[in-house]
């Protein structure tokens, strides 16, 4: 009924991308770091404009503080969450707080930079 290169008459189990067969390695699944990482550089980025006091500097500050670092901290939520649903999911609870702490970074510090704009001349 069955020929041996038709392969089993019943569907593989399916494998996501972060669960691999027979590798120990990938056997962990952990928060996205790196999206939190891009995130508070972000924010950081945003504090550091302040220094130079020049219009570009202050709009380049606002987007960085505000656009920026809200979507990658909400990106890196979304993320996390999807991950968490793996059953191999390693959370780490220190995260949250520092996400948090991002968001609240980026938008304070984005705050001065649009009230030097709108004191600035118009373009």
């Amino acid at each position: 009924m069955f020929s041996s290169d038709s392969g089993p008459p019943f569907p593989l189990s399916r494998v996501t991308e972060f669960e691999s067969i027979g590798d120990p390695a990938a056997g962990v699944v952990k928060p996205p770091k790196a999206l939190l990482i891009a995130g508070a550089l972000a924010s950081f980025s945003s504090v550091i404009l302040h220094l130079p006091g020049e219009r570009w500097a202050n709009a380049l500050g606002y987007l960085l503080g505000t656009f920026v670092s809200i979507f990658l901290v909400a990106f890196y939520r979304r993320e996390d969450a999807r991950r968490s649903a793996s059953s191999r999911y390693s959370p780490e609870p220190t995260q949250a707080p520092i996400a948090t702490g991002i968001l609240i970074v980026g938008i304070l510090s984005a705050l001065p930079h649009v009230f030097h704009l709108a004191e600035s001349a118009p373009i």
